[in-house]
């Protein structure tokens, strides 16, 4: 069963919490926090049915199951993730095909793929190749 989104009067649910995504970046006074606070706006400006909490420790993405991951390790570059959830597939799920014109995704897995940006402006001027990701992915996830 899908998750329903909480109304106003409910109680915020651990994938629509992007309080607890503030607290994480405070927290972690990464460097690159901007960086990722520009992909929070672009998430939430590509469908605003997408929210966000705190999965596998770090700002995550969800809608209808969580769908991708913004991870910061280390000094490198933010890595965000675009996955099928934690819950096992069937052997159809894999080898999952989207369109991306612009060469952002380096494939990870079968189910699976990841982007990476060092700066703001580096999003900023892959928003609109990485907005059509997000939707593209979001009809993928829905397929499988």
């Amino acid at each position: 069963m899908k998750a329903e989104r909480p109304t106003a009067k409910s109680k915020r649910t651990e994938w629509d919490d992007p309080g607890a995504v503030d607290a994480l970046l405070r927290k972690s006074n990464h460097p690159l926090n901007p960086v990722v606070e520009s992909i929070r706006a672009l998430m939430r400006k590509a469908d605003p049915r997408i929210t966000e909490g705190v999965k596998w420790n770090s700002a995550s993405f969800y809608h209808e199951g969580w769908f991708a991951t913004c991870n910061l390790r280390g000094v490198g570059p933010v890595t965000l993730v675009f996955h099928l959830g934690a819950k096992p597939r069937d052997e159809d799920a894999t080898g999952l095909k989207i369109e991306d014109p612009d060469g952002l995704l380096a494939w990870l897995g079968p189910d699976r793929a990841a982007t990476r940006f060092r700066t703001v402006a580096e999003v900023a001027s892959r928003a609109p190749a990485l907005s059509a990701l997000m939707r593209g992915w979001l009809k993928l996830r829905a397929a499988v």
